[in-house]
């Protein structure tokens, strides 16, 4: 007897004929759509960036020091030396 509840109860569980069956096809189907796309992204992944890795970091760091040399302070307009008169 007990045989055939077990039977029974995992056919419930696997039909999702209760809350656990729900819950568990649920998690069954989000690992499962996880495994078969985010995973295999991984390789694609690393492959890009072992190949463009290097490109991305020079530009990145160049794009760091550009802006730090174009916000240096503007060159004030140069007065004319003391004692030199405006020619008009």
């Amino acid at each position: 007897m007990e045989d055939k509840q077990l039977a029974s109860a995992v056919q419930k569980i696997f039909l999702a004929r209760t809350r656990r069956g729900r819950i568990f096809k649920a998690t069954v189907f989000w690992i499962t759509l996880f495994v078969m796309f985010v995973v295999p992204l991984g390789p694609l992944v690393l492959y890009y960036m072992w190949r463009h890795g290097n490109r991305i970091a020079m530009e990145d760091a160049a794009d760091r020091i550009a802006p730090a040399e174009q916000t240096t302070a503007p060159e004030q307009e140069a007065a004319p030396p003391a004692g030199v008169a405006e020619q008009v």
